[in-house]
Formats: C-alpha cells, structure tokens, sequence
C-alpha cells in the first residue's frame, strides 16, 4: 500500500500556518511537531520552497514568527539566512491586519470575525469571479457557523454581536 504525504518543506509549513492562533496551551502540540520536522528533516527542508509558498499564499507572518520563536526559544536549526530572508518580505496592509487579529486581538468586533472569515473564504475561492465570491460568501458563513439555515445568519450576527460586547464588559 503507497502513501502519500507532504514535504519537510510545505509540512513545516503547515504546522506554522496552523499555529498563528496563539492559544497556548491548546497549540504547544504544533511547537513539538515543528521542532520534530526540523530535527528530522533538517537537511531535506527546501527553504527557498518553504518561503516562496508563505510568501504566495500571504503567509509570511505566522511562518516568520514561528520560525523565530524556534529559533530563540526551542533552540531549533533554523538557517540565519532563512530568518533574515523573511524579515525582508513585505506584507500587505490586509495580511497584516488580519494576522494582527488572530494573534493579538483580546477584544473581538464583529467585523473583525468578518474580516478573518473572509480573509479564509478569499483564499479558498481564489480564481473564481468576483460575483460568485460575493455570492456564496454568506453560504460559506453559514457552513462555518453550522446554522441550519441561510435566513438565520443575520439573527446568528445579532447574537453574536451582543455576546461580543456581554464578554468585553466583564474584561
């Protein structure tokens, strides 16, 4: 029986991309994962690979940050050029906003849930014509959200808002 799977280089990539929720403890798994890719597959990791597919997919901040912290705290064989390569890469105004949320936002805005979401549903979409991106925006809302039905998404907002603005009282 054959397998298939990915290589060091879009693996590691993975892990990191996953890891730019910052949840700790929840996603301390990831940091392992990581360090076991780099250990073990130090000498068959691509870095221009790794790099040029964050880079393509808008994923240069999670994987720069994750790499980094390997890198002082885990102590993980990480090549210095790789590191200051990422460092050079510039990122959009979107990206960096939408990063800045997932990772340092304590205080969550609706549009701000919007904003992430939409971020994801885009890069699933891609290639698509804009109409059909707007369209089935608020399907693939309500697939995320598991509602049952389409009618209810604005009362799920509703709801939601108010619980938003419930939680950030009590902070």
């Amino acid at each position: 029986m054959s397998t298939c799977a990915l290589n060091p280089a879009d693996q590691l990539l993975h892990v990191c991309v996953h890891g730019e929720e910052w949840y700790f403890p929840s996603e301390m798994h990831l940091l392992a994962d990581a360090m076991i890719i780099l250990n073990y597959a130090k000498s068959e990791i691509n870095w221009d690979r790794l790099i040029g597919q964050a880079e393509e997919r808008g994923f240069i901040l999670p994987l720069r940050d994750m790499l980094e912290y390997l890198a002082d705290v885990l102590h993980a064989p990480i090549p210095p050029a790789a590191l200051q390569r990422l460092q050079t890469i510039s990122t959009s105004k979107n990206e960096r906003r939408v990063y800045e949320i997932k990772t340092k936002s304590r205080r969550q805005t609706i549009f701000n849930v919007f904003l992430v979401h939409f971020d994801h549903y885009i890069r699933l979409v891609e290639g698509f014509r804009l109409q059909q991106k707007f369209i089935w925006f608020p399907k693939y809302i309500q697939h995320v959200w598991s509602l049952e039905s389409l009618w209810k998404l604005p009362f799920f907002v509703i709801l939601k808002s108010v619980g938003m603005i419930w939680n950030s009282r009590k902070l």
